[in-house]
């Protein structure tokens, strides 16, 4: 089974209110055959021009489930946490997030992306150490 990001499985007009909802009903589908296991986008968010909190919660979650996927299949292997870290941040930044909300989902708010991956002290401190790298370039 392949599963495309949503926002490209259709045409230029707006997706339905029902489309989205229907997608976002089945987003426990995942990629077949990747490690660790991709879940469809729910839609191309931008913070910036959408106000919907059901679409930002969604991303957020999008982004969390992602990202602590990546970390755990990362562990002991700070070239892979370095580039989850990336990942994260890229998404982050292409949805136009605040730097204050990036920071604090990733590992501020309880429970953030860190606790939710279950890392040890070291693979914390490189996620740490990629994150400030990432903000200092």
């Amino acid at each position: 089974m392949v599963i495309i990001p949503f926002d490209l499985a259709w045409p230029v007009e707006t997706p339905s209110r029902a489309t989205i909802a229907f997608v976002w009903q089945h987003q426990n589908l995942y990629n077949e055959g990747l490690s660790p296991p991709l879940k469809v986008l729910p839609v191309n968010y931008d913070a910036r021009t959408n106000t919907s909190d059901a679409d930002r919660a969604a991303f957020i979650q999008w982004l969390t489930d992602q990202t602590v996927a990546e970390l755990q299949a990362a562990r002991d292997n700070e070239a892979a946490i370095h580039t989850a870290v990336k990942n994260y941040v890229k998404h982050a930044l292409d949805a136009h997030l605040p730097f204050e909300d990036i920071e604090e989902i990733l590992g501020i708010n309880e429970p953030s992306i860190m606790d939710l991956a279950e890392l040890s002290e070291a693979d914390e401190e490189a996620v740490v150490d990629a994150f400030e790298d990432l903000c200092n370039a």
